[in-house]
């Protein structure tokens, strides 16, 4: 399931909305993954790049979790 969460982050990064929505839907990738070498999860890091709005309520739709405090 990694390589899925790493392929997800790829298509972030590529803002590719249709491939990141397939990774969820699809292949079940986890927006909660936790990036150890960025220190955040890919929900977290969609949250704090501007204009992503699209890429934010897909990761919702799909279990971000919002209250995690570290």
């Amino acid at each position: 399931m990694s390589f899925n969460n790493h392929e997800l982050l790829k298509a972030f990064e590529n803002r590719n909305l249709g491939k990141f929505a397939e990774l969820l839907e699809v292949y079940e990738a986890d927006p909660n993954f936790f990036l150890q070498s960025k220190n955040r999860t890919i929900f977290e890091l969609v949250l704090s790049t501007p204009n992503s709005s699209s890429f934010i309520r897909k990761c919702i739709d799909y279990g971000s979790d919002f209250y995690v405090v570290k």
